[in-house]
């Protein structure tokens, strides 16, 4: 099992600093990055959906774009009916992106970025970070699913990479210490997995009960990510979202 000795860090003073209205001139007034207007909803050919996954040329064109203006894009994320729309960084470091834009400017809200551990082509679990705004921008929306019916009615992340549409189905939301969850990027077997899923669901809220032995493996995309974002429980509370890749139907 690969596992990161330091817990939640300090490295997520996402929760260690109030973002309050007065900072959020730096962001209302913002000028809009070329990264911004290229915001798009992940879309597929329907007939062949449950059949394979499908390459959507024009997202992976886009894709491409990103890539050129800045390597360290990695993917797209997007959960519908919320602000949760954008690009996916991963820097030298959990810092950088903590308070720096696509384009690598300061950026008081930052990006929404994946631990620089996280070997994104092999690893199990990737960690997703951002910062919770209270403008309700970036990871804000995941708090939401602390309410029961918020979580039985939003069910589903969407990833995006090299073209491609993953759809992951939430199995639990958590409210942790920030050193109190230590991070697995990876398992050895199914078995760890298997322990891993079930230690998050005992300390969760709510969960849906998914075993891994359900979750389909694939190539060049990791099956479990867990969504991490501050709250306001108690000091250096975060909030962890863990979702699981659903296979096509």
């Amino acid at each position: 099992m690969k596992r990161v000795s330091i817990t939640i860090l300090t490295m997520i003073i996402i929760g260690g600093v109030v973002f309050s209205g007065y900072k959020l001139y730096e962001y209302k007034e913002k000028a809009i990055s070329e990264v911004e207007v290229m915001l798009f909803t992940p879309s597929v050919v329907e007939s062949e959906i449950n059949t394979k996954r499908i390459v959507n040329e024009e997202i992976l064109a886009n894709e491409n774009t990103l890539k050129e203006k800045n390597s360290d894009y990695r993917m797209w994320i997007k959960m519908d009916e919320t602000n949760i729309n954008y690009p996916v960084l991963q820097g030298e470091d959990n810092d950088f992106y903590l308070y720096a834009d696509f384009d690598g400017n300061y950026y008081y809200p930052g990006s929404i970025f994946i631990d620089y551990r996280n070997d994104i082509e092999n690893d199990n679990n990737l960690w997703i970070f951002g910062h919770n705004m209270a403008d309700g921008s970036m990871f804000a929306d995941l708090v939401k699913l602390k309410d029961e019916t918020y979580f039985n009615e939003n069910p589903e992340i969407i990833l995006v990479k090299d073209g491609i549409q993953y759809i992951y189905e939430i199995f639990a939301v958590n409210v942790v210490p920030a050193d109190g969850a230590e991070i697995v990027l990876d398992f050895d077997n199914e078995d760890e997995m298997n322990r891993y899923m079930e230690r998050v669901k005992e300390e969760s809220i709510f969960y849906r009960d998914i075993k891994a032995e359900d979750i389909v493996e694939e190539e060049g995309i990791s099956s479990l990510i867990t969504m991490v974002t501050c709250s306001y429980e108690f000091d250096d509370a975060r909030t962890l979202v863990s979702a699981a890749l659903k296979p096509v139907e």
